[in-house]
């Protein structure tokens, strides 16, 4: 529901009371902002999947690409195996 579009006719209160926005990615903890020290430190995963199929490459198996046929997949590109940091 939140994320839905807002008609361009509502008052300013009624607007605000039911836009999400960034600052409502923020509140919720989607999103967070990370100081200069940080940044050169932090793991950013894009999916839970990007993080567990970094773990098992780190742990020596050998992870089995998708071949499930599904034209609408989301395109990944290769993990490197010897990749030890992510920085996007």
């Amino acid at each position: 529901e939140d994320d839905q579009a807002l008609p361009a006719y509502l008052d300013p209160q009624t607007k605000e009371d039911h836009y999400f926005g960034f600052q409502g990615l923020i509140n919720e903890g989607v999103v967070e902002y990370v100081d200069a020290e940080e940044e050169e430190t932090i793991m950013i995963v894009m999916t839970p999947e990007d993080l567990d199929i970094s773990r098992q490459l780190q742990a020596g198996y050998k992870v089995q690409p998708d071949n499930s046929g599904d034209l609408n997949k989301r395109v990944k590109a290769p993990v490197n195996p010897t990749a030890h940091m992510w920085t996007h």
